[in-house]
């Protein structure tokens, strides 16, 4: 059940907030070229990460992030990943994008039989 509307109420929030952004999904095995930050849970290692901060520790650390170029958020899925997206766009970073690391299986390397 709708209780109100707004009269124009998607110009009324650019108005107040500035316009809405949206983050460029990149999805695969090889590593976008950017800072590759991993927030994945504390102990997971990715190899491809320029840094690793759990996503509990990005308030305190989004700061280290300003001003580094652009950064890539990698998670498997996306629930971290827009957790860290949010943080750091608030810690003002302005050049983010999400690394999909688990949209794709990883390139099989198959060994000579013989």
């Amino acid at each position: 059940t709708v209780l109100g509307a707004v009269e124009d109420g998607v110009n009324a929030w650019v108005s107040s907030h500035g316009a809405p952004t949206s983050t460029e999904v990149v999805e695969g095995h090889i590593a976008p070229d950017a800072l590759v930050l991993d927030v994945s849970d504390p102990g997971r290692v990715l190899e491809e990460a320029d840094e690793t901060i759990p996503v509990e520790l990005l308030w305190r650390r989004a700061a280290e992030l300003v001003d580094r170029g652009p950064v890539a958020v990698a998670a498997g899925f996306g629930v971290r990943a827009g957790l860290a997206l949010g943080i750091l766009e608030r810690a003002g970073v302005r050049e983010l994008l999400f690394w999909k690391t688990k949209a794709a299986p990883p390139a099989r390397h198959l060994e000579p039989y013989g």
